[in-house]
């Protein structure tokens, strides 16, 4: 067999692999030439036909993009080019890398370059839209949440089944001493004081155990004591 065919029957091999998968792929050579890709990283960028072919400068992909701002927002044809420069030299250096990036079209995408023994590389991009989507809103959940719950008078704590702290209001801050942004992960033994926490130990265990539990502790930080009631859900 020619080294022509052999070549071909690799290329070949190395389509069908990634053909089918469910995230986006290209690989270069240590050329940074286009060597294959597969349907998703197509679509994922909406590349045209004519654009995809082997032997591509992969520069000129990273270039296309930019100028049809897919990507990032680019105020002259000299950032382009330096933007293209900046990744050829992280190919040619052979360094690993990743990247989240949201396109023009809202989705976000998870980018991951690894280096090849023979100098290419191959690129995968998974799109992450949803996870971001999901994390966005639990970030503005929490937001709202505290929003509201800020605006009691009543002390507000959340705590996990580890019995760490994972969320307090600000009147829990205020009437307890202390900063919420140095006892969120904290465990409850450490947040209060030694006789407070043997007190209210077991009212969290029969709370961690299903049990509503409604009790009078007496609070002292600074000041005389104040006597509240407690409830645990």
């Amino acid at each position: 067999m020619s080294v022509k065919k052999v070549k071909y029957s690799n290329w070949y091999l190395l389509q069908q692999a990634i053909e089918h998968l469910p995230l986006g792929v290209s690989i270069i050579d240590s050329n940074q030439k286009l060597v294959a890709w597969n349907p998703r990283y197509k679509n994922l960028f909406s590349y045209p036909d004519d654009l995809l072919i082997r032997g591509r400068p992969i520069g000129d992909l990273y270039r296309y993009n930019a100028e049809r701002r897919v990507t990032s927002e680019f105020r002259s044809v000299d950032e382009i080019e330096a933007m293209v420069n900046r990744r050829i030299i992280r190919l040619i250096e052979g360094n690993p890398h990743q990247r989240v990036t949201t396109l023009k079209n809202g989705m976000t995408l998870n980018i991951i370059g690894q280096p090849m023994p023979n100098g290419g590389f191959v690129t995968s991009y998974v799109d992450v839209s949803d996870f971001t989507q999901t994390e966005k809103a639990l970030r503005e959940s929490e937001h709202t949440i505290r929003a509201y719950t800020d605006n009691l008078p009543a002390m507000i704590a959340y705590l996990d089944t580890n019995l760490k702290i994972r969320f307090i209001n600000k009147a829990f801050e205020r009437i307890m001493r202390v900063d919420r942004e140095e006892v969120i992960g904290k465990t409850a033994k450490e947040l209060f004081p030694p006789l407070e926490y043997e007190l209210r130990k077991p009212f969290l265990s029969a709370a961690l155990n299903g049990e509503r539990q409604r009790f009078e502790v007496t609070v002292q930080r600074i000041g005389d004591p104040r006597d509240y009631e407690a409830s645990y859900i």
